[in-house]
């Protein structure tokens, strides 16, 4: 299971409070394309935010790929290749609160190489795991008022493991809430709390910071999905970005796998550089090169007890995703 140390924890509440950060007083007024186009970008989100339907759905897309990092407890080494598909439906609730169900399905290739050892107890297994999947339902509900306190509590459920595993052994539960305040009117700071249960027992706790900091017209400094991201927005509809974050992966393995019923933890450290496109409040796409600098591979046997663990090297990554509202 996929979880980012900032954003991506939050679901859509920091990628929405990332964008609600306290906008000016005047909605401006738009009669065209061409018209929208002309505005700066906080202008933008103040006249999509104002004139957003009561009912709207948007698509998700993703792909990521990630080269080969070496084991340190083997010869070999792992590359993967991630694609995921979602969608939602957002309700205005009132003029400052919305309603959101988003749901969305991840699928990871791994590619393993000449990994024999890479779990000590077992040195004939030379590929742990290969295809896994997580399926994520997420319920929010968010409050962003022009100014002043902005809030937010959602859930989470999420299934991820390979095809073949127990189904009902694959199921988290877990959920967020955090809330912001506008300090000036170029800075916003808050924290947010992510509870999730884990597939090999217990509970996992994260504090997310929230940060919108316009340190100029042109450059901001905020966490967004992806982790925190210090942004150049150099036209309206264009920015180039410098992200980190971290990622965190939890699958369940089939029965009929080697590690019977266990569990393998995936962590990387991504840092990219990233360009987005904003041509309209409908559409953003952004790509991003860079590199996963550290990582580890944890593994787990049905008891939930580490049966190995090994560092994974520096590695290359390229990826892109777009978002579509309708």
């Amino acid at each position: 299971m996929r979880y980012a140390a900032f954003a991506s924890l939050a679901v859509l509440a920091l990628p929405a409070l990332a964008q609600d950060a306290t906008p000016p007083s005047d909605v401006p007024v738009v009669n065209s394309k061409e018209d929208f186009l002309a505005l700066n970008r906080k202008e933008k989100w103040r006249y999509s935010r104002a004139n957003r339907d009561p009912v709207s759905f948007f698509v998700d897309g993703e792909a990521w790929w990630s080269s080969a990092a070496d084991l340190d407890n083997s010869p070999g080494d792992v590359s993967v290749t991630r694609l995921l598909a979602g969608g939602g439906v957002a309700f205005r609730v009132t003029d400052t609160a919305d309603f959101i169900l988003r749901g969305n399905a991840r699928f990871s290739f791994y590619d393993f190489s000449n990994a024999a050892g890479v779990v000590p107890s077992l040195p004939a297994l030379a590929d742990p795991f290969d295809d896994v999947y997580e399926v994520t339902f997420d319920p929010i509900f968010r409050v962003l008022p022009e100014h002043g306190w902005q809030w937010f509590i959602g859930g989470r459920v999420r299934s991820a493991g390979e095809p073949d595993a127990d189904f009902g052994d694959t199921i988290i539960g877990g959920g967020i809430a955090g809330a912001s305040y506008d300090i000036t009117d170029n800075f916003r700071l808050g924290v947010a709390i992510n509870v999730n249960s884990r597939l090999e027992g217990g509970v996992w706790v994260f504090p997310i910071p929230i940060v919108e900091w316009d340190i100029t017209d042109d450059i901001t400094l905020r966490t967004l999905e992806e982790g925190v991201s210090l942004e150049y927005w150099f036209a309206n509809s264009w920015n180039v970005s410098l992200r980190a974050g971290y990622d965190r992966y939890e699958y369940r393995l089939a029965k009929a796998h080697a590690i019977s019923g266990g569990s393998v933890t995936d962590s990387r450290i991504p840092i990219a550089v990233a360009l987005t496109y904003n041509p309209s409040d409908r559409v953003i796409i952004t790509g991003r090169v860079g590199s996963e600098v550290s990582g580890s591979m944890d593994f787990n046997n049905s008891n939930g007890d580490e049966i190995a663990s090994t560092d994974l090297g520096a590695n290359f990554l390229v990826g892109f995703n777009v978002r579509i509202a309708f």
